[in-house]
């Protein structure tokens, strides 16, 4: 007998989330070690800052300040995520006395778009901060602008696989028949993801980044035997063994 099968879907999702803040724990991505610093709220010279001259009580000229705020000018954070995946498989199955045996080679394919909108560029508002230029308590529309910023991550990950199995009865126990199953399989695996060039860059305020990449083969080997010794008591015994490209091999008995 020939068989085939052809799946096609597609899943989307979208939230929000509160508009992003500005503490003296917010932190921002670091490219060169992977890892996060801590980003500075702290305001140089507030006569600098005309929105905050009329407020200020913290000292005279040139005295500095620890600003915490959120940004609700550039809006609640918005998330959509898409994701597409396709699977095709194509194989036979047929039956040999008292074995039944099957084999097939398949592929599937998912690919994730994920945009986030509404966030704030650390970069920009680093400047703001530093040199001035933007009124922290009413903010004027092209200096929100300027803050604001969207992005894109695209990931994929693709499986192909071939295998073969058999099932079939060996002999028969006091207890009935002792089956047998075994089979191999190989299998290509890869994956990927791709940040947004401002998340690799660490722009996006209070939002970390990853990126990977990477493939491998596996083959893999497995039987069972299920021996009913009688009707009461029945024995199994089963074991895999799988050898990757990457990182070497396993085998799991039980």
């Amino acid at each position: 007998e020939l068989f085939a099968e052809l799946g096609l879907s597609q899943n989307k999702s979208s939230w929000i989330n509160q508009p992003q803040t500005l503490t003296n724990q917010t932190v921002v991505f670091t490219p060169s070690n992977s890892g996060f610093a801590s980003f500075s709220n702290i305001i140089p010279n507030i006569p600098a800052h005309a929105a905050l001259l009329a407020t200020n009580t913290l000292g005279g000229n040139g005295a500095t300040a620890r600003f915490n705020t959120t940004f609700f000018d550039v809006g609640a954070r918005t998330f959509a995520l898409t994701t597409d995946t396709a699977r095709l498989l194509a194989g036979a199955r047929g039956s040999m006395g008292t074995w039944d045996w099957e084999t097939a080679i398949g592929h599937s394919r998912s690919k994730v778009v994920n945009t986030t909108g509404n966030q704030v560029d650390a970069q920009v508002l680093r400047r703001f901060i530093d040199q001035g230029g933007y009124d922290f308590l009413a903010p004027k529309p092209e200096q929100t602008a300027q803050l604001r910023v969207s992005t894109t991550r695209h990931a994929e990950s693709e499986l192909d696989i071939a295998d073969f199995k058999i099932s079939g009865t060996l002999a028969q126990l006091g207890g009935g028949a002792l089956g047998m199953a075994a089979g191999i399989e190989a299998r290509r695996e890869s994956m990927f993801s791709n940040p947004d060039t401002l998340a690799k860059e660490g722009r996006l305020l209070g939002t970390g980044s990853s990126e990977y990449s990477g493939r491998r083969k596996a083959v893999a080997a497995y039987a069972e035997l299920v021996a009913p010794l009688t009707r009461q008591l029945e024995v199994q015994a089963a074991g895999r063994f799988d050898k990757y490209d990457d990182f070497g091999s396993a085998f799991s008995p039980k």
